[in-house]
């Protein structure tokens, strides 16, 4: 059955606006209709591979290639599957094996590397590589390998006559992410049409975006913010502005230069700004709208921005992968001052039209309004669940006891604490665990610990997520008692990505203990003042 997919948005605006901007990349324009004819000609490709998964990798970064890809898959009727390059080859090889990925799309600049992590699998793989590439490359016997030049890409040939709508269930899976996991192993998280359709027209209803709006591309596509990024945009007729890789933490030049009006990043950009004093009075004045995602928002940042773009409404967004990009929205005026039970953090709001949110105790159990739960939520955006992970998948989403959905009892436990404040918005407190956020990246403290143990035959260790002050970034600190085996930083760099890499190492002689018998981390931190 055709019906609506991820893709769909992106075919009619290439219909309705074909010469319109649709991406500006690498100092390169593509119109919709450019960007459609290189998307056509590589869906022809996996189309005619003999493939029986369903899971397409890409294995490229923030080029047109990367974009082409994603689209291209998603036409073909598959998911796409990032793969970033700037990761560890572990760790890719990690995701390629959990997704069951047989095809994977790259460019030119990465096939040497992807070929060189392919080389250790026993398993077949079809390599699709985009645009030129170095000859004389050894290719392993499991792996085959085809080439669409430049010049293909470019323009449409007789044999890639347009392809229509694919044939997909709402309920398929688009995109397949995967998360940092406390036991040591990445959990899939796949989202389904359905999840983000309903994600994009609840963006479109309330901030009426349309073919005028520009946006700022900031996330890495292994991130799922980065779908609001691409498809947002794609929908409406809208123009993606890439950002360089160089302006990414600094890239209010960038966003003036280009005139851009939609603005989004993790709140950690707007510290960096205000930091080195960028955020002067009306220095972003184009920008029509502020969006913030992926870790807490200071008010002191919230402030700064405001006053830098004045004529843009800023808004302070939250939700986890498995609930599809974000669930709540706060606006934040900046005449009206928090009080200090806000502790200096902007609170994360109300739930998007036709979705829920519950603060709960330990029993599942709605709290009164003013207390401390765990934060749960429901709706068309929660995905199915994780990936090949059904015992996971029945703890973190269940029913809660309330007869509040007596249709559809089904809720998602976030592990974030939270409470309702005297306007009905939620306010973020922290975590139940011990799992951290970085640059908007979901860290697991329990998956550095996993890897250290098991690598360096360490029995006590302890993994920390340390920050003095909100304003700047948590660091990750190791503490370890006894002799490891191994090199613990190399074992970091050879496993795991750039923003879950331990700052400092620290051995100990012995673990000091609390009162129940666990690691005293507080105790820990505290011999650091010494």
């Amino acid at each position: 059955m055709k019906t609506d997919s991820l893709i769909s948005g992106f075919i009619r605006s290439a219909d309705s606006y074909p010469d319109n901007l649709a991406l500006f990349v690498d100092d390169t324009p593509y119109t919709y209709r450019e960007l459609a004819s290189r998307v056509q000609c590589i869906a022809h490709e996996i189309l005619g591979k003999d493939n029986d998964s369903r899971q397409i990798g890409i294995y490229a970064y923030r080029s047109i290639h990367m974009y082409s890809a994603i689209l291209a898959a998603l036409l073909s009727g598959h998911c796409y599957v990032p793969l970033s390059p700037i990761f560890p080859q572990k760790r890719v090889q990690n995701t390629i094996a959990k997704a069951g990925t047989k095809i994977i799309l790259t460019d030119g600049a990465h096939l040497a590397s992807l070929l060189e992590l392919l080389a250790e699998s026993d398993e077949s793989h079809s390599i699709i590589v985009l645009g030129e590439h170095e000859e004389g490359l050894h290719i392993p016997d499991q792996i085959s390998l085809t080439s669409i030049p430049e010049s293909r890409l470019k323009a449409l040939s007789a044999e890639d006559a347009p392809l229509g709508m694919p044939t997909v269930d709402p309920g398929d899976i688009a995109y397949l992410l995967f998360t940092s996991g406390s036991t040591g192993d990445p959990k899939g998280v796949g989202i389904t049409h359905r999840n983000a359709l309903s994600m994009i027209a609840a963006s479109i209803d309330r901030y009426q975006f349309n073919q005028e709006d520009s946006f700022t591309q900031l996330f890495d596509f292994t991130f799922d913010l980065s779908v609001f990024d691409i498809f947002v945009p794609l929908t409406v007729g809208g123009s993606i502005f890439c950002v360089p890789k160089g302006e990414m933490m600094l890239p209010h030049r960038f966003v003036n230069k280009h005139k851009l009006s939609v603005w989004f990043s993790v709140p950690a950009v707007a510290v960096f700004l205000s930091k080195f004093k960028l955020l002067k009075p009306d220095s972003l004045p184009h920008l029509r709208l502020a969006l913030f995602c992926g870790e807490a928002l200071l008010e002191s940042s919230a402030r700064d921005f405001a006053l830098a773009a004045p004529n843009a409404i800023l808004e302070n967004l939250y939700g986890p992968t498995e609930a599809t990009v974000y669930f709540t929205y706060y606006t934040y005026s900046p005449g009206t001052e928090l009080g200090a039970e806000y502790k200096g953090i902007v609170p994360i709001g109300k739930p998007l039209p036709g979705l829920e949110a519950a603060i709960v105790d330990p029993n599942l159990k709605p709290v009164a309004d003013g207390e401390v739960g765990e934060l749960c939520l429901a709706g068309p955006q929660l995905a199915p669940g994780y990936w090949r992970n059904p015992g996971l998948t029945n703890t973190k989403f269940c029913p809660l006891n309330t007869s509040a959905r007596e249709q559809d009892n089904r809720w998602y436990r976030t592990g974030d604490l939270a409470r309702l404040d005297a306007n009905g918005d939620i306010v973020f407190i922290g975590r139940i665990d011990d799992q951290i956020q970085i640059a908007g990246h979901r860290v697991e403290l329990g998956e550095i610990e996993h890897l250290l143990r098991k690598s360096a035959r360490l029995e006590h260790l302890v993994a920390i997520g340390h920050r003095p002050t909100p304003d700047i970034p948590y660091e990750i600190l190791v503490f370890y008692s006894g002799s490891p085996e191994t090199d613990l930083d190399a074992v970091c760099k050879e496993n795991l990505p750039t923003y879950m890499q331990v700052k400092r190492f620290y051995q100990v002689e012995t673990m000091p203990l609390n009162a129940n018998g666990k690691v005293d981390r507080k105790a820990l931190l505290a011999r650091l003042a010494e």
